[in-house]
């Protein structure tokens, strides 16, 4: 007699099979939502330490340029011999007021740099979102300053809060000489 081979597989065989491949993706599959959470938060940090940099940067440099300075109810008036252009972002040194405030802009608020000479021709852009308040202080006094032109001292604290809960705040020391 003859044998037959079969070289197909059993229901058994199949359905083992098919028991042990969702078990796998049972395992596998967390660990892959896993690493694209964490992949989309190193994402998410990475841009957020890269704005503030680029805050960080942008204040610096017209604080450093500034002379004096003056608090207004939402941000800071600096005054200063320097001002960027903004088609190609160089430092052009010209007399010039630069003004950081918080606007409302529909339902998110937002980080104004407003620059120019003559308050007329004053350009706004835009520096960030979700900003809630700017200041800066005297590093050597423990109060902010009040509403008048004051000169800015050789070193500043400045901080910009945020509205979001997620986001820190940007404080940061910056020593003018």
């Amino acid at each position: 007699m003859r044998k037959r081979m079969n070289h197909g597989l059993t229901l058994v065989e199949m359905l083992a099979a098919l028991a042990i491949t969702a078990l796998i993706l049972a395992a596998v599959l967390p660990v892959t939502a896993s690493l694209a959470r964490s992949h989309a938060l190193g994402e998410n940090t990475q841009e957020q330490v890269s704005l503030e940099s680029a805050l960080r940067g942008l204040l610096a440099t017209d604080l450093v340029h500034a002379r004096s300075y003056r608090m207004t109810p939402n941000g800071v008036e600096l005054e200063g011999l320097a001002t960027l252009d903004l088609g190609t972002l160089e430092l052009q040194h010209i007399p010039s007021t630069v003004r950081y405030e918080v606007r409302r802009i529909g339902a998110r608020s937002w980080l104004a740099r407003v620059q120019g000479s003559d308050p007329a021709g004053w350009v706004a852009e835009l520096v960030c979102s979700d900003a809630s308040a700017i200041g800066l202080r005297d590093a050597s006094q423990p109060a902010a300053a009040s509403g008048d032109w004051q000169e800015l001292p050789d070193a500043v604290i400045v901080r910009v809060g945020f509205a979001t809960a997620d986001r820190a705040p940007v404080e940061f020391l910056l020593h003018r000489r």
